[in-house]
């Protein structure tokens, strides 16, 4: 959790008014920003969003184009001065430096550089928890406190300033190299870059840099003494050569050390090179733990899926090979598991990681416009779409997979993505399913056996709405449960009927006519369940506080037990008693809805109403064991118990 400070402080200009500054989002500070541009015109472009509230304020936006290719040109040099540095302590001294003079105006230039990348750091906004910091005395006490003492002792320049001996003093300059490493760890958490590149990029700058530095700090100790290794090379004079072949010898001894190679024909002769070639290859050891230890980590992270993958797909193969399922089963449940493996990059999976508003955000941008042309829905109201469409999920099914077979319930309606799927009845193939279609409504909105057999095609990408979700929505929009009930009627009705295509005369087409006249007078029975038998045995819902504008049926009734309206239900059981025993169109009392959601009060009012607790609904369940089905047992299972 981020708090936002407030400060009042006076503005560097003295006619100008007091402003606050606080931590604000990113794109808070670039509205604001939008507004005071108009106060300093800048050139459309680099200078376009470089400061904080306009040039009066001076507080440089870290994520500004010209800031970002500052920030870059310092790298550079960071890398450039992490190399000549540890070359300048080593190699370059007396005559020889004199010769490569034109180095020291250049760095000096460089060191000017990055004294003014201190001076600008000291006004360039941080991020703090996904907030930006636009205080100035929070940003300098933030540098400060960080990496304000290394940047300036790697920059002072000391030969300018009079210090003398600062042979290894130039060597204070490596510290830099703290910028490269935060450059690297803030590219390692952003997923944009590849993770096996920017560590194998890290590696190999730490091999070549420490291989440098230990080249240049063993030519430096050779040449300060008598007899050194420098004087024990038989091939050549190294005290007489050339820069780059005593660098070449160096680095050469330098690298077959750190890999633990060392050929022996270059080696410490003096006290002090021994020292630090043992010093060396104990700093070898660390270098060579962490590198076998960061490729072991990328090898096993890349190797971790897949060993996860094998393993599921041996366990699946050894239970249906105990159970003895069936070899087409087996084979197509196989298929399915290795093609959720192939597409596990397009599946729903990552969303779970995020907040259950966002992901029904995400959700609706996905798949709303696909939901909206779904024959099912159409004039459904957008709230029952919107809600629907955050409760859905994508399947990927192999070719040849059976998903809903004829005879038995079927749990889902499905809108077909991508593939085709083959729909059979009594083993003949009766319809072709394509991109935009869909099936799984007739058994989930009348409630009746599938009359047809589902087969995968070719491979499918579709989208499943849960029967679950889709009954817990119609009971809270009644009138889209209805629209979409009538929906599926008027598809039905076009597939039932056919024109001949010789004599032009319409005839009926089975199974087709068969499912459209089931689906039709199930429908009705469900839209007369839903409707009010008697509507003189209904109260006058004036009597319900907050009723007025409600329609007069059972549905309504059931849908105040459901939701745990207590009081609204007993306005209406307080003049008619046998409103408690009404139906819905799945037979359940008020109390069976009451007792699955767990209301304990509404419970207890229909109860002492004389509601039936023995009453069973279309599945053969009383309320007590609607109770224990939905898992509010707890809630109100001691109490239908006393009435049992």
């Amino acid at each position: 959790m981020t708090t936002n400070l407030e400060f009042e402080t006076e503005s560097e200009e003295g006619d100008t008014p007091k402003v606050s500054k606080k931590e604000v989002s990113l794109q808070h500070f670039h509205e604001e920003n939008n507004v005071h541009r108009t106060e300093v015109k800048f050139p459309v472009g680099y200078f376009d969003d470089f400061f904080i509230h306009g040039l009066a304020y001076r507080v440089i936006n870290p994520a500004s184009k010209l800031y970002s290719v500052w920030s870059r040109i310092i790298i550079v040099l960071v890398l450039y001065s992490s190399f000549s540095a540890p070359l300048r302590f080593g190699f370059m001294e007396g005559s020889v430096y004199d010769k490569y003079i034109a180095f020291d105006v250049l760095e000096n230039i460089f060191d000017i550089m990055f004294l003014l990348d201190i001076i600008l750091t000291f006004r360039v906004a941080y991020f703090k928890y996904g907030n930006i910091v636009t205080d100035k005395n929070m940003i300098a006490m933030h540098y400060i406190s960080q990496t304000f003492a290394i940047d300036l002792l790697a920059t002072l320049p000391l030969d300018l300033l009079g210090v003398e001996n600062t042979e290894f003093l130039s060597l204070l300059r490596l510290m830099r190299l703290n910028r490269v490493l935060k450059m690297f760890n803030r590219l390692a958490q952003d997923y944009k870059y590849n993770y096996v590149f920017l560590s194998i990029c890290k590696l190999s700058l730490l091999l070549v840099e420490a291989g440098h530095v230990a080249a240049c700090c063993f030519f430096y100790i050779g040449n300060s003494v008598d007899n050194s290794w420098i004087d024990s090379v038989g091939q050549v004079d190294l005290a007489t050569e050339t820069l780059s072949t005593k660098y070449i010898y160096s680095a050469y001894w330098a690298f077959t050390t750190l890999t633990t190679v060392g050929y022996g024909d270059i080696s410490p002769q003096t006290d002090g090179e021994k020292v630090f070639g043992s010093f060396l290859m104990v700093f070898n050891m660390a270098v060579t733990a962490y590198v076998l230890g960061t490729m072991t980590l990328i090898a096993t992270k890349s190797d971790e899926t897949v060993s996860e993958y094998r393993s599921q797909m041996a366990a699946l193969d050894d239970l249906l090979k105990r159970k003895k399922v069936p070899q087409e089963l087996s084979e197509t449940a196989l298929a399915q598991l290795q093609l959720s493996f192939d597409r596990r990059e397009d599946r729903d999976d990552a969303l779970e990681f995020c907040p259950q508003f966002m992901r029904n955000q995400i959700m609706k941008h996905l798949y709303l416009s696909h939901v909206k042309g779904v024959f099912l829905f159409k004039k459904c109201s957008s709230v029952f779409i919107d809600k629907l469409t955050s409760m859905t999920h994508v399947v990927f099914v192999h070719e040849g997979t059976r998903m809903m077979t004829e005879g038995e319930m079927f749990e889902s309606i499905v809108y077909i993505f991508e593939g085709q799927v083959s729909m059979f009845h009594q083993g003949t193939v009766v319809q072709t399913l394509g991109v935009s279609d869909s099936f799984g409504q007739v058994p989930v909105i009348c409630k009746v056996v599938s009359a047809l057999t589902a087969v995968a095609k070719t491979y499918c990408r579709m989208l499943f709405f849960p029967h679950a979700a889709y009954a817990q929505l119609i009971e809270e929009f009644p009138e889209d449960g209805k629209q979409s009930r009538h929906n599926v009627l008027a598809k039905l009705a076009k597939c039932a009927v056919a024109q001949d295509p010789k004599d032009g005369t319409r005839k009926k087409v089975e199974p087709f006519n068969k499912i459209w006249e089931d689906c039709r007078a199930m429908v009705a029975k469900i839209d007369q369940a839903l409707e009010p038998a008697d509507p003189s045995a209904l109260p006058e819902l004036t009597t319900v506080p907050g009723a007025e504008d409600l329609p007069v049926s059972h549905d309504r009734i059931c849908t105040l037990a459901a939701r745990g309206d207590t009081r609204g239900l007993q306005g209406m059981l307080s003049k008619h008693p046998l409103n408690a025993k009404v139906l819905d169109y799945d037979k359940r009392t008020p109390l069976h809805l009451a007792s699955s959601h767990g209301h304990l009060a509404t419970v207890q009012l229909l109860l002492e109403s004389n509601s039936d607790v023995n009453a069973k609904d279309s599945q053969g369940l009383t309320p007590l064991a609607a109770a224990v089905y939905k898992a509010n047992w707890a809630a109100v299972g001691e109490c239908l118990q006393r009435y049992t």
